[in-house]
């Protein structure tokens, strides 16, 4: 029954929710994209191929690093939990707000330091979604987050 069920997540599960989680982030960037065209009615400036690439190299280390620190910090002993959900809720947040700012032609650092000065609404911004994918199984949460986003 054990392996069944180990051969079910890895054979079914596992790929299904790698395709659903490159479908959404190719779906929520052009849905981002067609509301700030409507909104502004132009993308991003003119910034070279190579500073476009440097930028999302550093998000995706930045995104994997949080959500390595995420789970380390859930595994302290009765700060973790706590720890854990106002972390989750600033990676949340940025991960939200991102879209935009990427759209709008911030650098990097510019989205970082603009984040950083507005740590407290970044917070409450991601605490809801924090909250409910915090306390069910992983996989119900990723799709809860997905629902939620």
């Amino acid at each position: 029954d054990n392996l069944t069920s180990v051969i079910f997540t890895f054979a079914w599960l596992v790929p299904m929710y790698a395709l659903s989680f490159m479908l959404n982030t190719v779906w929520y960037r052009e849905i981002a994209e067609q509301v700030f065209q409507q909104e502004k009615g132009r993308l991003r400036g003119n910034e070279s191929v190579a500073a476009i690439l440097r930028d999302e190299i550093y998000r995706l280390l930045l995104m994997t690093w949080s959500t390595v620190l995420a789970f380390l910090l859930s595994l302290i002993p009765l700060v973790g939990t706590p720890l854990c959900l106002f972390y989750t809720s600033w990676i949340y947040a940025f991960y939200c707000f991102d879209y935009r700012w990427t759209m709008q032609g911030w650098s990097f650092q510019k989205r970082l330091v603009f984040f950083q000065e507005h740590w407290v609404y970044m917070l409450g911004f991601g605490m809801p979604c924090s909250i409910v994918t915090m306390w069910v199984p992983q996989f119900v949460g990723y799709g809860l987050y997905a629902m939620v986003f």
